[in-house]
């Protein structure tokens, strides 16, 4: 769940599990070729350093990625925030998608896709 969006476009990046803001590393692959290589939108990291607000070991990673590995009872933790809305968008998408797929290729679909599909959710307090 350590996964962070550059929010506008200058190495700002918003940490998705608390909204906090910070920046990549300054001597990490990313923070030295930079200008060269331009910087990634999403982000997974491995270290937030709270005395230089900065990530540390940092690869980037697609929303679409992310959709895929993280466990839904995470992303249905997560704060509300753009970042979110736009996996939130993503995961409608795929849902329809793969309902119009399933009712294409079985004429008698799954029932779940036909009524709508009820995704459970699991909240941690």
């Amino acid at each position: 769940m350590q996964i962070a969006r550059d929010v506008d476009g200058s190495g700002n990046y918003l940490i998705l599990t608390n909204n906090h803001v910070a920046q990549l590393q300054p001597f990490s692959g990313y923070g030295v070729q930079s200008h060269k290589l331009g910087l990634p939108e999403w982000v997974v990291f491995n270290e937030y350093a709270l005395s230089e607000n900065s990530l540390r070991t940092v690869s980037e990673i697609s929303p679409q990625m992310f959709n895929e590995m993280a466990p839904m009872y995470f992303f249905y933790n997560l704060p509300p925030s753009e970042s979110k809305d736009i996996l939130q968008v993503m995961l409608d998408f795929e849902e329809s998608r793969r309902c119009t797929k399933k009712q294409t290729t079985n004429r008698n679909s799954d029932r779940s896709c036909a009524a709508g599909t009820q995704t459970d959710k699991c909240v941690i307090q």
